[in-house]
């Protein structure tokens, strides 16, 4: 899979945001936040980079933040030489919501507001917080938007979609 760079658009700075983001179809046994082996599942990565005015996202040159830099996200005003206007709130809620969706330390039966280290067992497994990275599988509603936000390469989008087909993937027939 490959990462798919976009520009978003400029903060009042005149600063450059690029959001990039990689969808991932994962071969390898895990465990759900619901208990469930996995043997395939999706994840979603998602990071920011923001370049001063004057810099270049090709040459690497000016970059002011990168990585999870949702704040400057957040400031972008202008959307002259972008098609993401009206579209950064739902880029924010997917970004915070599914970004890293394969490295969950809490099952869904524990409070997600409590520290890990200060989290009780889980009621349903005896899971505790924190001993294995536990996966939130992506609904495919989130990823047909991510697909449609133009996130994702189309190639990547297709494999994703197959294998999910090709595996009877659960979410298919639970979100019917």
């Amino acid at each position: 899979m490959t990462t798919k760079r976009v520009f978003i658009g400029r903060t009042p700075e005149g600063e450059k945001f690029y959001l990039e983001t990689e969808v991932q179809q994962k071969e390898e046994y895990r465990t759900s936040i619901n208990h469930e082996p996995l043997e395939s599942f999706t994840t979603l990565s998602m990071s920011g980079v923001l370049i001063s005015k004057y810099g270049s996202i090709a040459r690497d040159g000016n970059w002011i933040s990168c990585g999870q830099n949702l704040e400057n996200l957040k400031r972008v005003r202008d959307f002259r030489d972008s098609d993401y206007r009206g579209s950064v709130s739902e880029l924010v809620s997917i970004w915070e919501r599914w970004h890293l969706n394969d490295l969950k330390a809490k099952c869904a039966h524990q409070n997600p507001a409590t520290s890990w280290d200060e989290c009780e067992p889980c009621s349903a497994s005896g899971y505790r917080a924190g001993s294995a990275w536990l996966v939130e599988e992506i609904p495919s509603e989130v990823l047909n938007r991510v697909y449609e936000l133009g996130l994702i390469h189309t190639g990547d989008y297709a494999r994703v979609v197959m294998e999910r087909v090709a595996t009877s993937h659960p979410l298919s027939e639970a979100q019917a």
